[in-house]
């Protein structure tokens, strides 16, 4: 299109005027790179954004260069002074590249070319949580990446430690650290390291309108570094930016300073709450560590480990008001065995709840009015705090147990209890408690299906738990093909007094199949095991004959099971279980 032999574009090329033209461009180009890597990371743009940018500024090189050239053929054409070659020897440009290689055309495609990536990216950006509600005062507290020992713990533990001292501010709710770890394994790799956009997506579903990326690097002995930065979730740019360092063994001093810092960087002030998690939690870095411990167990439905993790937490300190909480739970769990404990333990959490945050109060609350009290006051209870906090693992989670317990007193279904503990389940899939009632609703409303799905569920997360060995076995006999049903039925033949009371606790609801029942309740009836558990089983062959018409059977039952309990049987009711 431009009439120029090499000898003339060469010189051309060398000519002050077209150097100066491509000393800028390159300067504006270095200045408009900066920008976009600027806003990139502050509002988490799509990978693409800064590639895209970069190709755009190197496809205009050529264009800027070949302006210039035909810029500076019609300015030497016209006799300007300032071009080095004389007007004679200057070739004219083609009419056609005159009229589109001028700097008004080329400086007005750049912007807009520009403007379009800018309003691409802000767009991509906008929608990419339009659909979700998002609550300004609510956060959600990404898994840390943990450089240094203990990795597993503090990777997790960071999450509920600083979620709680946010809470404590009164200003932000965070979002449960269940959910928010759940919806983050659903996305991601086991060891990918949260990065915004992906972390803004998991708040977003969860409806926290900022999300924290945090990091623990250890310096040296008994040294770490805490690091957070704050994003907006709808525009994934960040809001703050901060870091401590200190003692690992101030593990919650650290955690104080760090809410406090990310505080006073958000509001851009010093008027900002105190925060104490120590006196939420515990001041002790080795019951810290047991809870944490505890908590993983106990999610897992892996109750003893779970136990003996939360008495070590009591036990370094006996003011830990959340261990005291989650080992009376933890008893619960064991079908009466330790249940003695219970009372005493919630009330040592009652006692030791003095600056807790409300949430976890109401708690410690609910649960003692469900377990240890028995009182229907529970379920209302739990009914508000899911109101208040709709995305609470926990609330669910109490309001489930809650009703599958007590339920029918206030004149509800046992069914009841399915849509709480399945929202739970929602929240966080790997919770495997909420799966061990809704088996059994399952088993006690004759659901093969439900019972089948749920128990495979259940099983995936514990294998080896009583409560998995159990289900294993109930399952395969109720509801498996025949030749489950045979290998389980042989396995009974070996199993242990307690397995047999266990299956014996999942069967006899009203729905349960009698047959089965029978089958059980007659092996835990042989001679080789103790009494107690055969007072069981005989009381349990005497509701099935029952139930069958069959008086006299069940009365001659009944007697045999008394005669063998003893003081464990009181009015009707076992102690055993």
């Amino acid at each position: 299109m431009i009439a120029l032999d090499l000898k003339t574009l060469f010189k051309r090329v060398r000519s002050a005027r077209l150097v100066r033209v491509l000393g800028v461009y390159v300067v504006a180009s270095w200045a408009v790179l900066q920008a976009i890597d600027m806003i990139s990371a502050q509002f988490a743009m799509p990978r693409w954004f800064f590639p895209v940018a970069l190709g755009l500024l190197v496809v205009g090189l050529p264009i800027v260069t070949t302006t210039a050239v035909i810029q500076s053929m019609l300015a030497a054409n016209r006799g300007c002074p300032d071009d080095p070659e004389p007007v004679a020897t200057q070739p004219a440009a083609a009419p056609l590249a005159q009229r589109w290689f001028t700097w008004p055309r080329a400086i007005m495609g750049g912007a807009l070319v520009f403007i379009a990536l800018g309003s691409l990216g802000a767009s991509v950006v906008y929608f990419r949580n339009q659909a979700e509600e998002l609550h300004s005062n609510a956060v959600a507290v990404m898994p840390f990446h943990v450089v240094g020992s203990d990795s597993d713990l503090w990777r997790e533990g960071l999450v509920d430690l600083l979620s709680t001292a946010l809470n404590a501010t009164g200003q932000f709710h965070s979002s449960d650290p269940r959910a928010v770890l759940n919806r983050w394994r659903t996305v991601s790799s086991p060891d990918e390291l949260p990065e915004p956009v992906k972390a803004a997506d998991v708040a977003g579903s969860l409806g926290a309108g900022k999300v924290v990326l945090g990091s623990m690097i250890q310096t040296g002995p008994n040294q770490v570094r805490l690091a957070a930065d704050v994003y907006s979730v709808r525009w994934v740019r960040k809001e703050a930016s901060v870091q401590v360092e200190g003692p690992e063994d101030e593990i919650t001093s650290l955690v104080d300073q760090l809410s406090l810092e990310l505080l006073r960087s958000i509001w851009r002030g010093e008027d900002v709450p105190e925060i104490q998690v120590s006196a939420l939690t515990t001041s002790s870095i080795p019951a810290l560590r047991a809870y944490l411990e505890g908590e993983r167990s106990f999610r897992h439905s892996q109750f003893n480990e779970a136990q003996k993790a939360f008495t070590r937490a009591t036990d370094e300190d006996s003011t830990f008001a959340m261990a005291y909480f989650r080992l009376a739970q933890t008893y619960g769990w064991f079908l009466g065995l330790g249940a003695e404990e219970v009372p005493s333990l919630m009330a040592a959490a009652e006692r030791h709840s003095q600056g807790l945050s409300a949430r976890d109060s109401l708690l410690i609350r609910g649960w003692k009015l469900a377990d240890v009290d028995g009182s229907l006051e529970a379920i209302p209870l739990f009914r508000g705090l899911v109101t208040r906090y709709p995305d609470d693992l926990e609330a669910w989670h109490g309001l489930g147990d809650a009703i599958f317990h007590m339920g029918a007193q206030a004149g509800m279904p046992l069914t009841a209890a399915v849509q709480p503990l399945e929202r739970t389940l929602e929240i966080d899939s790997t919770f495997a408690p909420a799966l061990i009632h809704l088996i059994e609703i399952a088993y006690r409303e004759a659901d093969s299906v439900r019972a089948q799905d749920w128990t495979d569920d259940y099983l995936a997360l514990d294998s080896t738990s009583l409560y998995a060995q159990s289900f294993r076995l109930v399952t395969a006999l109720s509801y498996g093909p025949v030749a489950d049903s045979i290998r389980a039925t042989a396995a009974m033949d070996t199993a242990n007094d307690q397995l047999l009371s266990w299956m014996l606790g999942r069967l006899r609801g009203f729905g349960s199949d009698m047959s089965v029942l029978e089958a059980v309740s007659l092996e835990a009836a042989e001679q080789r095991h103790p009494d107690g558990s055969r007072a069981m089983a005989y009381w349990n062959l005497a509701i099935v004959h029952l139930r069958h018409g069959q008086s006299t059977a069940a009365t001659d039952y009944f007697e045999q099971s008394i005669a063998l309990g003893g003081d464990d049987y009181q009015g009707g009711v076992y102690n055993i279980m």
